[in-house]
């Protein structure tokens, strides 16, 4: 499996998203894409971000439009197990209810 992957798993139209382990200003445009493409698709959206040990602001920035844009479209988006270091992060910068994520700061 690929950094970021999204795969269609015959199970009633869930997409999975894969985080991967650094999500970054540099991987943000791919990832952008991603989410895109699985937005586009309709049904769930499952990001997977057990692996994240790194993302920067840019990305929570990302992830925070995406929620919005999958609030408005109808299309339930979630988390996989989410991170310590996103959870940490996205609290950080005040994103934590926005993201759906626990505040642990």
């Amino acid at each position: 499996m690929g950094l970021f992957s999204k795969s269609d798993k015959g199970n009633g139209g869930v997409t999975q998203v894969d985080c991967g382990d650094i999500l970054d200003i540099s991987r943000v445009g791919e990832f952008h894409s991603q989410l895109t493409a699985a937005l586009g698709k309709g049904g769930e959206i499952v990001i997977d971000a057990a692996e994240l040990g790194r993302i920067d602001a840019a990305a929570l920035q990302l992830l925070t439009a995406f929620f919005q844009d999958a609030a408005a479209r109808k299309v339930t988006a979630k988390w996989n197990t989410p991170s310590d270091a996103l959870i940490r992060s996205a609290g950080l910068l005040g994103l934590s209810t926005e993201l759906g994520l626990p505040d642990r700061n």
